[in-house]
């Protein structure tokens, strides 16, 4: 997975399910890079509505 610049803001849920797994937004990825200025929300889950899906599986790598 190619980590989202840090101008975006990542999510951090309380309870991450699949569809976390999946997202270039998730804070918690294994492959994430977090910087300093790194702006993070705090969401219940997957399905709050805070959470903006961006699917690792259907973008492709930037390079």
């Amino acid at each position: 997975m190619t980590p989202l610049p840090t101008g975006y803001t990542l999510c951090r849920p309380a309870d991450p399910g699949p569809r976390c797994h999946n997202c270039r937004r998730w804070a918690d990825h294994p492959e994430q890079v977090i910087g300093q200025i790194t702006r993070v929300v705090k969401t219940s889950g997957q399905r709050d509505p805070a959470c903006v899906h961006f699917p690792i599986s259907y973008l492709k790598d930037a390079k």
